[in-house]
């Protein structure tokens, strides 16, 4: 047991690559650097053909129900989504979370990309997540020098930008407060549904399927950081992003290649609608800002939680 856990004391020194360093390119923090992450957990939201938002429970197999409508001159039998009784979310951090001075250290300290993955990738598949939290630290030595920081995010939902807890913009978001349970702008049947009618599932990733998960990303490009907005020494940056709702037919259709039409089967071309595929915290050379997305040079010792796997990458 001994030499087991000096093994795993020495390993974690020595791979471990959170560090901090002064970057010697423009990139300051991004996908592959740790970011302090939370999600909230809850009852999702449907838009039904008529404008009308429900809320539903998809991971219940009776999530469709049959109605019978007028269809042609003719009744016939509809599948429509369930309404679900209440609307609950629950694990929403504290109000404070996006100031400099709130301790994160309970949180998950992961890679991204969040919520945004791969078929089979760790990140791929749904989720009923109405509010995703990241944070991430960087240092600035003069913030007088610190002029021409940007930040771009490729993401799915809507966003709210942080620096040390002041707001510095949001995008496909209502102004006014903001709540868990605010919804970011609706999606276009387009992201849902391709030109036959089927959900695209990234399984089998033709072209149009590709052009249908193009149509879910939103991007915030090359936003200018206000220089007041940074203080000397450690500063963070928040990212708050919200859900936009789903349409009904995402519950109600299947993928072209899916054999069967049930949900345990369309389940896998669910798609959160919240999430971030990219970041990128940059600044020009000679800006004396440290980020980390590099191992620093030399000998460092680093802590890291046992849950987190540690490399040479």
């Amino acid at each position: 047991m001994r030499s087991y856990l000096f093994l795993s004391v020495v390993s974690a020194l020595v791979l471990a690559t959170a560090a901090v360093a002064i970057a010697d390119d423009a990139t300051i923090l991004d996908t592959t650097s740790f970011w302090r992450f939370r999600c909230a957990s809850g009852t999702d939201v449907a838009q039904t053909e008529d404008g009308k938002l429900v809320p539903i429970c998809p991971e219940k197999y009776h999530i469709r129900k049959s109605v019978r409508q007028i269809v042609d001159g003719k009744e016939k039998s509809v599948a429509k989504v369930r309404e679900h009784s209440a609307s609950r979310i629950w694990a929403v951090p504290a109000a404070d979370w996006m100031s400099a001075d709130f301790d994160d250290s309970a949180w998950s300290n992961v890679k991204g990309p969040f919520l945004i993955g791969k078929y089979k990738s760790p990140q791929h598949g749904y989720r009923s997540v109405p509010l995703v939290c990241l944070r991430g630290k960087f240092s600035v030595a003069d913030p007088t020098r610190a002029a021409g920081l940007t930040l771009s995010v490729t993401y799915h939902g809507g966003i709210v930008v942080y620096v040390n807890g002041k707001e510095v913009v949001r995008q496909h978001l209502p102004a006014g407060k903001l709540t868990p349970e605010t919804l970011a702008e609706p999606y276009a049947m387009g992201a849902f549904l391709d030109s036959k009618g089927f959900l695209p599932w990234d399984r089998i990733p033709s072209e149009e399927v590709k052009a249908c998960l193009a149509k879910r990303l939103r991007t915030l490009k090359e936003l200018k950081i206000p220089a007041d907005v940074l203080r000397k020494g450690v500063n963070v940056i928040a990212l708050e992003l919200h859900r936009a709702p789903a349409a009904e037919a995402m519950f109600m259709r299947k993928a072209e290649k899916m054999r069967w039409n049930i949900v345990k089967h369309t389940r896998g071309a669910w798609w959160s609608r919240v999430g971030v595929k990219s970041v990128a915290l940059s600044a020009p050379a000679g800006s004396r800002i440290a980020g980390s997305t590099a191992r620093p040079k030399g000998f460092g010792v680093f802590a890291c939680p046992v849950y987190q796997e540690v490399g040479l990458d």
